[in-house]
């Protein structure tokens, strides 16, 4: 076997979000649609939060505008969701990049911790 497709072993070029997606979809192959909505609705704070790390980190690494942009919509979208579980408005306002690209609030701003 070449090295990389043994059963079990990881790819080096696997990133941390296939790595949530693998895991998540292990996790749901046993569970009911209503259970995996339920799982999803009670993932905590800090998973989220190490995500929007994740995507911070390949947002400050991705050259190409495309994958800037895909990844800031993920971003903005997961920030979204974090204010909302806080209890804070989920409505955010954008804040230009020089280039034109609207960057997450994470990315412009300080967060604000309670």
């Amino acid at each position: 076997m070449r090295e990389g497709h043994q059963r079990g072993v990881l790819s080096a070029a696997v990133t941390a979000r296939q790595l949530d997606a693998m895991y998540a979809d292990a996790q749901s192959l046993s569970q009911s649609p209503e259970g995996k909505a339920r799982a999803f609705a009670q993932e905590s704070d800090d998973a989220l939060d190490r995500k929007a790390a994740f995507l911070r980190s390949d947002l400050q690494h991705a050259t190409a505008p495309e994958l800037r942009s895909r990844i800031a919509g993920e971003l903005m979208a997961l920030e979204r969701e974090l204010m909302r579980r806080q209890g804070k408005s989920d409505r955010l306002e954008p804040l230009i990049h020089p280039q034109g690209m609207a960057l997450p609030p994470s990315l412009s701003a300080p967060r604000q911790t309670e």
